[in-house]
């Protein structure tokens, strides 16, 4: 599987971390405690995917490290 960013750029699952937590916020004895938030990583400066040049704009850009979470 993995991620399809644009024609010819595909990320595989093998550089991409998902994780599953508890949403935070407001709650108590009646809080949902399901794991509905999620995190997706994508470690740029250990990527075999992209040449040098790209790793670096990208690095300048966005950091070392990409992370994407959605709660």
């Amino acid at each position: 599987m993995g991620i399809s960013v644009r024609p010819g750029f595909f990320i595989p699952d093998s550089e991409l971390r998902i994780r599953f937590t508890s949403s935070g916020g407001p709650g108590g004895q009646h809080a949902n405690r399901s794991n509905t938030r999620v995190e997706l990583t994508w470690n740029i400066s250990s990527s075999r995917v992209i040449e040098e040049s790209v790793r670096r704009r990208l690095i300048g850009s966005f950091g070392p490290i990409i992370r994407v979470v959605v709660d």
